[in-house]
Order: C-alpha cells, then structure tokens, then sequence
C-alpha cells in the first residue's frame, strides 16, 4: 500500500520464510534510499530548470524584441526572430542606429546550453561596446576576436556578420567571420546569395587579418540575416531544411512586409520539420 515503514513479524525460525523475512527487510531499506534520493535528485532538477527559465530570460532580454524598434523612421523595416533550441542557446542578433548609421550584427557560438549562451551574451556586450568607436565592421570583428580568443580555454569560436549601413544612401560596409552568407533580395523579386568573403569565425586565432566589403541597398530591397538553425533544421528522416528551401521560400514571399517574410520562412521549416525536436 506505499507504505516502506510497516514492520514485519519477528521471524525467529532459520527457514525460507526468515529467508523471505529479511529479504522484505532489504526491500524496505532500498526503497526507503531510493525515495530520498529521488526527492533530492527532483528538488535539484527542479532548481536547475527554474535558474535555466531565469537564464532564458535573461538571454532573450538583451536581444532587441519590440517591433517595430524605430517607430519614428519609414526608411527601414526590421523584424527579428529566434528560438533555442534548448532553455538557452548561442545564436546572437543585435542592431541599433547611431547618428544615420544602422549597426547589424548576427551570430552563431559552437555548441549549445549554458556554455553557448555565457559566450553569446559576451560576444554581444563586446559588440555594443566597441562598435560605435570603431565605425568599421572589419575593425569591430577583429577587436571582438582579441576579447574573446584571448583568454578561450574552452576553445569555443563565434561566426559573425556584421554591416553598418549609410541610411543617407543605403551603402553598406559589412564583414563576414566564417557565417552564413546572407540572402539578398531586389525589390524586382530577385534572389541572391551576398557574396562574402568567409575569413574565420572569432575565437580562434588572436591575430587575423579581417576583410570587409560593400555593397549598394536600393529603396524596397531586403536583406536577410540567419543562422544554420533555418537552413540545417531537421525533418524527423534527418533531411536538413537546406538553402535551396530558403531560396524559394524568399522567392515566393517577396519584399513585403519583414514581419510577414520571417513568418513565411517559419511557417516554411515548420512544414518540413512537422514533429522532429529541434
């Protein structure tokens, strides 16, 4: 009835009920472990999870989340995403305008959990940081790799993007460490993939020489920043989302409303995962 404590008779006899006897007597003793340690191990989990919820939080709020998040300007639209794919990860977004320059940044940390998420939360303090003094996207991503391969004794390493646009004229400088090319489309509708030099992630070598490029953004074109978590997303055969999905997917939506475009790519990787875990 559940209850481990119940005594037993006082078997006296040296036959196979005392064998039966003490083995109960065993029982009750294991149990009555098994259970202690059973609340122990539940409380713990429960700790853990609640500091990860916490952790989640604060993840999620140092990444821009209120959108529209220039309500005042009708010259750019941006909309932004992401989803852990545990309690915490280490992709990374960020942007923000300085005088008439809008500063974008998209990342991805090796590995995932709460050692992704340290260096993912780190990786974007260095970027708000420096990134206004050194006007530069090379310039940045080099200063972010001496901070962060510095001292890396776990070895990990970010891949970044990073531009900074000219509203004035739609110029952007921009520089590419070891990340994901991202898509670009025309506002005729045309797809492309932004021809990027690769460099390194950050996080390997403490001295890397960094190029940057530029490109010209006319009136209603759009630029599209990810992480591998679009493009490798698994349906439950293992077949990985790829970019050749993402590049229809863009050619159906268009350059309507970013809002809706992210909505579409997420709808789009949701039909092909259906119920794998992420």
């Amino acid at each position: 009835e559940g209850n481990f404590n119940a005594p037993l008779p006082n078997i006296k006899s040296e036959d196979e009920v005392r064998e039966l006897h003490d083995s109960f007597a065993y029982m009750q003793t294991s149990l009555s472990e098994y259970m202690t340690q059973l609340t122990e191990t539940t409380k713990a989990k429960e700790r853990i999870e609640s500091e990860l919820n916490i952790a989640h939080n604060i993840q999620m709020g140092m990444l821009p989340k209120i959108f529209p998040p220039f309500p005042n300007r009708t010259d750019i639209d941006i909309f932004a995403f992401l989803e852990p794919a545990k309690e915490v990860g280490g992709d990374l977004y960020d942007f923000f305008i300085d005088g008439e320059n809008l500063y974008v940044i998209i990342g991805d940390v090796s590995g995932k959990g709460l050692p992704a998420s340290l260096l993912m939360a780190v990786t974007r303090s260095i970027f708000r940081s420096i990134a206004t003094s050194l006007e530069e996207p090379a310039r940045i991503i080099s200063a972010m790799n001496s901070a962060i391969s510095e001292n890396n004794e776990s070895n990990m390493f970010v891949t970044i993007f990073a531009g900074i646009i000219d509203l004035t004229n739609g110029k952007m400088k921009y520089c590419n460490a070891g990340h994901n090319p991202p898509a670009f489309v025309k506002s005729s509708g045309e797809v492309e993939w932004l021809k990027v030099i690769p460099n390194i992630p950050i996080g390997l070598f403490t001295k890397f020489n960094f190029q940057q490029q530029e490109m010209n953004i006319a009136p209603e074109d759009m630029l599209l920043l990810y992480t591998d978590g679009i493009t490798e997303a698994e349906a439950e055969n293992k077949e990985l989302y790829g970019e050749q999905r993402l590049y229809d997917c863009l050619s159906q939506v268009g350059t309507k409303n970013v809002k809706e475009v992210i909505g579409g790519i997420r709808k789009s990787v949701g039909e092909h995962v259906k119920d794998a875990p992420q």
